[in-house]
């Protein structure tokens, strides 16, 4: 069954799903027939949660590093906390 699913995913037709997590039992023909719904709801997306401790990386938002006047960019949140919040 995943030798399916990578044969499919392989195909480029579930392109509309790049970045997703699908799961190999999953009927991925009937997942890629719901890709408007499953984009516009933002599913199957692999997040970081914080729990506002520091454990090496800052994962600040915008609006937070702009408050304390040090900016940044979304590349700042992958950089060690200390580089971004010194």
């Amino acid at each position: 069954m995943a030798a399916t699913v990578v044969v499919y995913l392989a195909s480029r037709a579930a392109d509309v799903l790049s970045g997703r997590i699908i799961d190999v039992s999953a009927d991925v023909a009937r997942v890629v027939a719901r890709a408007a719904d499953i984009n516009e709801r933002d599913l199957y997306v692999l997040r970081a949660r914080d729990d506002g401790q520091r454990h090496g990386l800052s994962a600040s938002s915008d609006a937070e590093r702009e408050a304390r006047g040090d900016g940044g960019g979304q590349a700042d949140r992958c950089r060690p906390a200390h580089a971004v919040a010194g």
